[in-house]
């Protein structure tokens, strides 16, 4: 911002200085004597070096930004989702999956705060993730309750809401996050609904990582509580006249 700010102002200053040059019409005292020739191509040097620099700092300090930019690491998908690598590299292949445990003491929770009339416990939605991880991927996993993650496994539990907020700053019941390592996933979710949201992100980061997870985390929460596309039926029906016309 500063960089910026300096070198419009050598922009202004230089316009100023060609005004005044102009309005005194002191051109032909200028150029008839070499003392003040000199000091104005000094004046005209030290604006041009004064731009040069603040277009150096600028062009800098945009390529820093940049670098930060794209070292924020995310999956990408729909939506793309914020992901923080682990410290030791590595993946998780899905290809080893050998079950899905269900937390014992969450499997029959509901989500009570959606829109649902009656919506589906932990192990519903769980259950579904495993007949889509067989439709999908062709991985055939067994789906149990338990107590914890074991070797080649994914765990699915609930967290608490207050960890994920909305772009409000509100607690939301449909956040989630997953740890991947070399020994499993972790899938934590605000409510059964936060759960649901993060078996999609699995389903869609397993075909376009190839069936390779790398570790590390995801924190992923909706922005708003209600999201909805308009569509604009007037602008159809009138395109559809003048078609037929």
């Amino acid at each position: 911002m500063t960089a910026a700010f300096t070198a419009n102002s050598h922009q202004s200053f230089a316009v100023y200085f060609l005004l005044i040059f102009k309005y005194f019409d002191i051109g032909e005292q200028v150029y008839s004597n070499p003392t003040m020739l000199i000091l104005f191509q000094l004046v005209i040097f030290l604006l041009n070096f004064w731009s040069s620099q603040c277009r150096k700092y600028s062009s800098s300090k945009e390529a820093s930004q940049e670098i930060k930019i794209t070292a924020d690491a995310r999956w990408l998908g729909i939506p793309t989702v914020p992901f923080e690598e682990a410290t030791l590299p590595g993946n998780f292949s899905l290809l080893h999956l050998r079950s899905i445990i269900v937390d014992a003491n969450f499997q029959d929770a509901v989500d009570n705060d959606g829109e649902t009339l009656i919506p589906p416990t932990l192990m519903d939605f769980v259950t579904t993730f495993g007949s889509d991880l067989g439709s999908s991927l062709g991985l055939a996993v067994s789906v149990s309750s338990g107590g914890g993650i074991t070797q080649d496994s994914i765990f699915v539990t609930l967290d608490d809401s207050k960890n994920y907020l909305d772009a409000a700053g509100r607690p939301t019941h449909e956040g989630y996050s997953i740890n991947i390592t070399s020994q499993g996933i972790t899938i934590s979710g605000a409510s059964p609904l936060g759960v649901w949201w993060g078996t999609r992100s699995i389903l869609q980061q397993a075909v376009l990582q190839n069936m390779e997870l790398s570790y590390g985390d995801v924190v992923d929460a909706p922005g708003w509580r209600v999201r909805g596309v308009m569509v604009s039926f007037s602008w159809c029906l009138k395109q559809l006249a003048l078609t037929h016309s």
